[in-house]
């Protein structure tokens, strides 16, 4: 063989080993997932593929320590049976926390077919003559659902709403069931879903039995207004109590859609302890009981975990998927399949999964910071860095880099799956602020209420309070000053700066107060960045002035 052919052999094989080498660098199959702290941040239980299996993992998490006994669950799902669930998931979740079936139903929704019938059939009885003069048409079910409305948002008597008031007697038995949970402190109550084989993304799974518990407080909030309304603040007391218990009761570490659920159902429970603070009802004796409830009634405070827990894992979770199924990223995103095809191109899914622990460990952080001013500082950042994350994905270097490098793959696909998943996760800390300042605000109004009873009117300022409740309560969360109070006859108004930290002169963030007066129904507005107000005396709305307005209008349309 000639040199010449020799050296060109040589340097041919050469070529081909580095193409060869590169195109495996590039193309070649995917390396296994290392199972660690940094990459799937759980390292146990394991399914068989050797991956870990994070439904059993929240499952053992969630039911730790808790006790049937304990368990507000089972009171819970006894007084609102079937409480959602489908059949097929009745006995796995009654086997998971360990009670038997209920052998009957629990309590129907308030705005359920049995209560709207009975409200409408009254109504049409109540305005027999009217229709049959044909000066109004007969009364229809979404006439009931105003009327129930009106009953849950207000004080109410049996005499004005007949129907409601006996439906609610019948609801006394699961009622009663609903109260056991003020004695037992734990819940567990697992998704279906996580009791099941997994089907596909943990961010799919089924929360069947939360909207039962928006139905469960409708119903006790509705007969504690008709309670406020018959003169039982007591009575009252113990529904709104059961409420506020409700609001504490769900799985810890819970999903974010979970506990936006209860911080929902706490902003109900203090709208109803104002309306019973405002009736002028309560003696000191109550007001001292409401007021040692509120002190130990822990704050919203598991948004946090949520995120170092629940979201965490259902995140690494979507990650895991996208890259070991061919399916889960089009379930994903449902987009051009630009996604899914990214996803099956091999990449570095250790680096993935590496990055989106380190940001979740930045948003878990920024979260737990206690000082909210510090809090909104730091969640600022991991926000902006997140709309930053998202314009890289797209630059030409990142692409061209994806291109070449495995690694640089990985890093691609985990600003993106990070973009997708974790912008609205940020705002989640918010809703959590504002409960905990109402009910700071309330604790103060039982105080005021406190010491119009001793002196027969609220003290012109909150100084007077100083010597019998603790300082810190009197604080503005949101600013370095003592909370805004002014004596407005015959109430008050008393109200905190907000997330913007401006002073809105009383102006509710809820849109209802403008200058810390009460708007008329004609008038709604929205303020956003308005501050946290409470202003009594309360607008006063009764059922009789509902029903006049629905002759009026129905009299308008027959016209």
């Amino acid at each position: 063989m000639k040199k010449t052919t020799l050296y060109l052999s040589i340097i041919g094989g050469t070529v081909l080993v580095v193409i060869c080498v590169l195109v495996w660098f590039i193309a070649g199959p995917s390396g296994p997932i290392v199972v660690s702290k940094q990459t799937t941040h759980l390292t146990e239980p394991l399914r068989s593929n050797g991956l870990v299996d994070y439904e059993q993992a929240l499952v053992e998490m969630q039911g730790k320590g808790v006790t049937p006994e304990e368990n507000a669950a089972i009171p819970y799902l006894q007084a609102t049976w079937p409480a959602g669930l489908a059949p097929e998931d009745q006995p796995i979740v009654c086997d998971a926390v360990q009670m038997p079936m209920p052998e009957s139903f629990g309590m129907s929704s308030i705005y359920g077919d049995a209560s709207q019938e009975r409200i409408v059939t009254w109504l049409n009885q109540q305005f027999a003559a009217e229709i049959k003069a044909g000066t109004i048409e007969p009364f229809a079910n979404e006439n009931a659902l105003d009327v129930i409305t009106q009953a849950y948002s207000h004080p109410w008597t049996r005499e004005q709403l007949p129907p409601l008031a006996d439906w609610l007697d019948e609801q006394a038995p699961h009622l009663a069931k609903l109260h056991e949970m003020n004695d037992r402190p734990k819940y567990f109550l697992p998704s279906p879903s996580l009791l099941q084989p997994k089907q596909g993304l943990l961010l799919m799974l089924s929360l069947d039995t939360v909207q039962s518990q928006r139905d469960a407080q409708r119903v006790l909030i509705a007969r504690a207004k008709l309670r406020i309304g018959e003169n039982q603040p007591r009575e009252a007391w113990d529904d709104i109590k059961t409420a506020f218990t409700l609001s504490d009761r769900h799985n810890r570490p819970g999903m974010i859609v979970e506990l936006l659920v209860s911080i929902a159902l706490r902003e109900v429970a203090c709208s109803a302890l104002a309306e019973l603070l405002d009736s002028g009802q309560c003696d000191s004796q109550l007001l001292d009981e409401i007021d040692d409830y509120l002190a130990k009634l822990p704050p919203m405070n598991d948004m946090a975990r949520a995120l170092d827990t629940t979201e965490r894992y259902m995140g690494l979770d979507a990650a895991i998927m996208i890259s070991t199924d061919a399916g889960a990223a089009s379930e994903l995103i449902n987009d051009d399949g630009a996604m899914a095809s990214l996803a099956k191109v091999p990449f570095d899914r250790n680096i993935m999964l590496i990055r989106i622990n380190e940001l979740y460990d930045r948003m878990t952080a920024a979260l737990a910071i206690e000082d909210l001013e510090e809090r909104k500082k730091a969640t600022d950042q991991v926000q902006q860095d997140l709309e930053t994350m998202a314009e890289n994905f797209k630059t030409p270097g990142n692409l061209a880099g994806a291109i070449f490098s495995q690694k640089a793959r990985g890093e691609a696909i985990s600003q993106l799956l990070c973009a997708l998943l974790m912008p609205a996760v940020m705002l989640v800390g918010t809703p959590e602020e504002r409960v905990n300042v109402r009910v700071q605000l309330l604790r103060v109004a039982v105080e005021l209420e406190k010491w119009k009873l001793q002196s027969g009117d609220y003290p012109e300022s909150l100084d007077e309070l100083a010597d019998s409740v603790n300082r810190a309560l009197l604080k503005d969360p949101y600013a370095a000053a003592q909370l805004r109070y002014e004596r407005r006859a015959p109430g008050y108004l008393l109200y905190t700066l907000f997330i913007d930290r401006v002073d809105d002169g009383g102006t509710s963030a809820y849109g209802d107060i403008v200058g810390g007066e009460w708007l008329s129904e004609d008038g709604p507005a929205s303020y956003p960045d308005g501050d946290l107000v409470l202003r009594f005396p309360l607008p006063k709305k009764s059922i009789l002035e509902l029903l006049e307005k629905f002759n009026a209008d129905l009299a308008d349309e027959n016209q």
